[in-house]
């Protein structure tokens, strides 16, 4: 049983869908061998959680003991280059994100132009993260609040 895609771009903020199961990969664009985190939302707490890429088993988590049954899994991405599918499955609960893997960047040496560097140097990419991240939470806070409202 299919309940629910979410996926996201590695720099674009996550659209949160408050009651539905989802997937987010950060970041989701990664070099082969790169270090991949996984978190998800939708499965019963305390429930097994097990993450796999074309069927293999990358990670395995216990969903939190919320109200969101929300996880967190670190994984290392394929040795290959290549579009994949991310599955995170809890019960009857899936859900998927695609994760792209590309090669190891080649660095060119440039003659100095006397121009400062910029780019994910600078710090961004982790800004970029960190406010991925942010939203997330963001959005377990208001599924929480509106399953307690709808409790009261």
């Amino acid at each position: 049983m299919f309940l629910g895609v979410l996926a996201v771009p590695a720099v674009a903020g996550a659209q949160y869908q408050p009651g539905t199961p989802g997937l987010v990969l950060v970041p989701s664009t990664v070099v082969v061998g790169g270090s991949v985190t996984a978190t998800g939302f939708g499965c019963r707490p305390g429930q097994n959680v097990a993450i796999t890429i074309d069927g293999a088993t990358v990670a395995t988590v216990v969903a939190r003991p919320d109200s969101t049954g929300s996880f967190e899994a670190t994984f290392t991405a394929p040795s290959t280059p290549g579009s994949y599918t991310v599955v995170a499955t809890c019960g009857l609960t899936i859900v998927s994100s695609v994760l792209t893997v590309i090669s190891q960047p080649t660095t060119v040496a440039l003659a100095s132009s006397g121009l400062p560097a910029t780019g994910v140097g600078d710090g961004s990419l982790g800004l970029a993260r960190a406010g991925l991240v942010l939203l997330v939470a963001g959005g377990l806070v208001v599924l929480a609040v509106r399953r307690r409202r709808s409790i009261a």
